[in-house]
């Protein structure tokens, strides 16, 4: 595989929910804390949302993983425990899938915390300067993605499979991917292809000098004078709590992490 697009992932939440938070520093654990309850949202996804639950469970101390990435039947049946409880507590809004869908939740209220990818801050409109994208002291979620290509191509399509994983690397699309707060495996390469401000605030996690733009080159997602939490790409990379893996037991994760979204949604009805 071609290792090209990777972030840090952790989660989101309103400022106005946890004002005066108690907590010493954002954790995951937050994910649970009593003022959110009825309005946490998890993304969808047995390979993340997943995650970011036996994270904030392991925060909160309801449960502890020898190696979270790789889950024991056991550990999953006690985290699942853990979480039908959360849900008849009546914790839980719903799970989203798309970033147009995590996104309208928190422009509608209906969440004050929840699962995040990065292009959702850039679409919250009027609720933006209340969401902040938590750097717990745990650490991230981290995730990086890749291309293979596969065994059998040859000749010129083989040429042209190169030719392909060469641009991912070659400066334009992860300039295009930095904008929504991702990162690519050739940083170098995209530097001629943002401005002194966009790699400032995006790789150098220094305040942006100017207002910045998203992919259409309009839309303003980063007004001057912010900073993106969790700092630089060296500060954030060297706060990972673990890596997005598919574990040895994923197809019984996935099939009890679909039979609980099932319930989420039913008792949300």
């Amino acid at each position: 595989m071609l290792p090209t697009v990777h972030n840090f992932d952790s989660f989101g939440y309103d400022k106005r929910i946890f004002a005066g938070d108690p907590w010493p520093r954002e954790s995951w654990a937050m994910l649970f804390d009593p003022r959110a309850r009825g309005r946490l949202a998890l993304v969808d996804e047995p390979a993340i949302g997943l995650f970011d639950a036996a994270l904030a469970a392991e925060a909160s101390g309801a449960v502890r993983f020898e190696n979270i990435g790789d889950m024991t039947p056991a550990e999953l049946a006690a985290l699942f425990r853990f979480l039908r409880a959360r849900l008849d507590e009546g914790f839980f809004a719903r799970c989203w899938t798309t970033n147009e869908e995590g996104a309208r939740l928190l422009r509608r209220g209906e969440t004050a915390i929840q699962s995040m990818w990065s292009p959702i801050y850039n679409q919250l409109g009027p609720v933006s300067p209340f969401i902040r994208e938590a750097a717990p002291e745990e650490g991230y979620r981290a995730w990086h993605g890749g291309m293979s290509i596969a065994r059998h191509v040859s000749g010129a399509h083989l040429d042209m499979a190169y030719e392909y994983l060469d641009w991912w690397l070659s400066g334009w699309a992860g300039a295009t991917m930095a904008r929504q707060g991702y990162y690519i495996s050739a940083p170098a390469a995209i530097r001629s292809y943002l401005t002194p401000a966009e790699w400032a605030y995006w790789y150098d996690g220094k305040e942006a000098a100017t207002d910045l733009v998203g992919v259409d080159g309009k839309t303003l997602v980063v007004p001057k004078g912010a900073k993106r939490s969790g700092g630089s790409y060296v500060e954030r990379a060297r706060r990972i709590a673990m890596w997005n893996t598919a574990m040895d037991e994923y197809n019984y994760a996935s099939r009890l992490w679909s039979r609980f979204v099932a319930d989420v949604n039913r008792k949300m009805r």
